[in-house]
């Protein structure tokens, strides 16, 4: 509620700052269109709004590239905040076409955003540090654009160089090269190529060990991803490697969040249906039943009564 307040005010004054800059600059000014460029990446950042986004975008880049003419840039500062304009307006573009599954527009619209980046990298440009819009942001999005046409390998490719990026910026321990690793390794197990999808996975499971602690949130869904990746390959050789990893994400969710917690239950369905799966359904009996007992106890005394936390931490105790 105070997060949805916040995000209403900070529209309200983008709206307002918009008014205000037709008001004093007029219909065909650049300044009008990097309002409308900054009120559009607002709605794609705080609300997800694609028919918005796409109006107001559309608005800026119509008075960019058919009005602007009349007030041309009169130094390298402005022409740098018009090319910053550009790329926002075009990645901005871009995203909404990809919430709305336009492949084609989508890819369109950041290779132009890549291209604009280009050349204000070219200039020495005074406000590069303010930029809405980083290199980073436009080679995933357009990762994700490659996806959903189905070329996995140009979408591997733009996810490889955007983890080429992240590490050159921030070490190889930044906690956004997770999603990024596994996203590769979904890509490898589209195309079933098994010993990569491990290499990814296990490379998404070494970044949350580096940052947080070994019962965390983190490290459970990235054992649990990993898990699954040698479950994947079917083959004997890896099945006490996703046993182990299995295990290690269900230990973390319990100690991190409790036996009751979506994430632990989840956790456990996905061992256990594994367990089965190979053979090893009294394994399976026992995992489902601690997680079924902790659900009755909850169902009839509640998550906070003191007979369901004695229940929960009698089970981690029994599990760990």
């Amino acid at each position: 509620m105070w997060f949805s307040a916040k995000v209403h005010k900070a529209c309200k004054e983008l709206m307002q700052c918009t008014v205000l800059t037709r008001i004093i600059y007029g219909n065909g000014h650049w300044r009008l269109a990097e309002a409308l460029a900054n009120l559009a990446h607002s709605y794609l950042i705080l609300q997800g709004l694609s028919h918005q986004v796409i109006c107001h975008a559309s608005s800026a880049k119509y008075i960019l590239l058919f009005l602007g003419g009349d007030t041309p840039p009169t130094s390298s500062e402005e022409k740098g905040i018009i090319l910053s304009t550009l790329v926002t307006i075009y990645y901005t573009l871009g995203m909404a076409n990809l919430m709305q599954k336009n492949a084609k527009e989508c890819y369109c619209n950041l290779q132009k955003a890549e291209k604009r980046m280009e050349e204000l990298q070219g200039l020495d440009w005074k406000g590069a540090a303010k930029l809405k819009v980083c290199n980073k942001d436009i080679v995933v999005a357009l990762g994700r654009a490659s996806l959903q046409k189905t070329k996995l390998d140009l979408a591997s490719k733009y996810f490889e160089k955007t983890v080429n990026i992240l590490i050159s910026a921030e070490g190889d321990v930044a906690p956004e090269l997770i999603h990024l690793y596994q996203e590769i390794a979904k890509i490898k197990q589209m195309k079933k190529t098994h010993e990569k999808i491990i290499s990814y996975a296990l490379q998404a499971h070494a970044v949350p060990l580096a940052l947080h602690q070994k019962f965390s949130p983190e490290v459970g869904s990235a054992a649990l991803f990993l898990g699954k990746a040698y479950a994947a390959t079917r083959e004997e050789k890896h099945a006490e490697a996703a046993e182990m990893y299995f295990n290690e994400s269900s230990v973390a969710y319990k100690v991190a969040q409790g036996m009751d917690h979506p994430q632990t239950i989840g956790a456990l369905q996905v061992f256990s249906k594994w367990l089965g799966q190979i053979g090893k359904r009294k394994v399976t009996i026992h995992l489902l039943g601690y997680s079924c007992c902790v659900q009755i106890q909850i169902a009839i005394c509640g998550s906070h009564h003191k007979k369901t936390k004695k229940t929960q931490e009698l089970l981690v105790m029994l599990n760990m």
